[in-house]
């Protein structure tokens, strides 16, 4: 994407399972997310390790 914006949340707390795909939770939090990203057309990417890390990122529509 050129130019837009890039929101990040980050969680120290426990660590989320590996055997869990974001993209297809059967939980409502997940879902309204992934909802969200995609009608702004963005992309979310999950990075696991000490900490639980989400960033989503979308264009500039102005």
């Amino acid at each position: 994407m050129s130019s837009g914006f890039t929101l990040v949340y980050s969680d120290n707390g426990s660590c989320f399972p590996e055997e869990v795909d974001f993209k297809n939770s059967k939980t409502l939090g997940l879902q309204l997310v992934n909802a969200l990203v995609e009608q702004i057309n963005g992309t979310i990417e999950l990075e696991r390790g000490n900490e639980t890390k989400y960033t989503a990122r979308f264009e500039d529509k102005r």
